[in-house]
């Protein structure tokens, strides 16, 4: 898979092809974002948070995911028809007519979330940052038969970075399942290497859900800037990957509200490298 770097978005980045994926790097430091584009439910759970930041990082997080699907939706960001499904995962709760099928998963830690993008097929993404330093048992009691064969060889320093791309791998799959962990993660053969593949959920993984046993295709970022990223998509390859970034301080000085001419992608919409099989 061949990378190609892009300065600036075009039009026709916001048309998602078949296999096809976006991933949006949002920046949570970038703080005081416009609370009048969340919905009342949003606005009620961030008067819960009784850590500002924490707070201030949930209201972030919900408009950037309303700043960036508007554009594809093609509406305004406060209109955008969020919901959750009955497996618990966001979603729109009506099919916009511009990106039929548009599907969608956040991941976020620290000060960082991530944003997965497609259509036709759902979708799942992890994000971890590499700050926090586990126990090799702990690390080797999540792993399948098969990546403990290979964790063997390596060292803490190697199996710490191998861990991480298996675990966003093994979470992004079962997020795009839409069953979460529902099941023992050594469960899920995800591999520890940061290469496309597929992961095929057994039948013990599927019937917790009541449906079949499906296939996973999964991709590991090869470099971000966020922390070690995976995207998985259901049922077919993902043939095509490109990132953006999004801080949503550029929008300080705009209007509350406002429509995103998707012709005419600036300030804070910038793709960052295209990635493609």
């Amino acid at each position: 898979m061949r990378i190609r770097r892009l300065s600036t978005v075009p039009g026709s980045s916001w048309r998602l092809a078949a296999g096809e994926m976006h991933l949006w790097e949002i920046d949570l430091g970038t703080c005081g974002a416009v609370e009048e584009t969340l919905s009342r439910s949003e606005l009620e759970r961030a008067r819960k948070f009784h850590c500002e930041r924490d707070r201030a990082r949930f209201v972030t997080t919900r408009a950037a995911i309303r700043e960036i699907l508007a554009a594809y939706v093609g509406v305004e960001s406060s209109a955008l028809p969020l919901a959750v499904s009955d497996a618990g995962k966001p979603c729109l709760a009506t099919a916009p007519i511009d990106s039929p099928n548009l599907t969608f998963n956040l991941s976020h830690s620290g000060d960082w979330a991530v944003l997965g993008i497609s259509r036709n097929a759902e979708v799942g993404v992890d994000l971890e940052i590499g700050a926090q330093v586990l126990d090799r048992t702990s690390m080797l009691a999540a792993l399948t038969p098969r990546e403990l064969d290979v964790a063997s060889a390596l060292d803490d320093v190697a199996l710490h970075a191998a861990f991480r791309v298996a675990w966003t791998r093994k979470e992004a799959c079962l997020k795009a399942a839409g069953i979460g962990f529902a099941i023992d993660p050594s469960e899920v053969e995800a591999g520890l290497e940061p290469v496309p593949g597929i992961v095929e959920l057994p039948n013990a993984a599927m019937s917790c859900s009541g449906r079949r046993p499906l296939s996973v295709h999964i991709l590991t970022l090869p470099r971000s800037r966020v922390g070690t990223v995976s995207l998985a998509r259901v049922g077919t390859p993902i043939t095509t990957m490109r990132t953006f970034q999004f801080t949503m301080s550029r929008y300080h000085n705009r209007p509350p509200r406002h429509t995103i001419n998707p012709s005419n992608k600036l300030g804070a919409f910038k793709c960052v490298e295209s990635l493609q099989s």
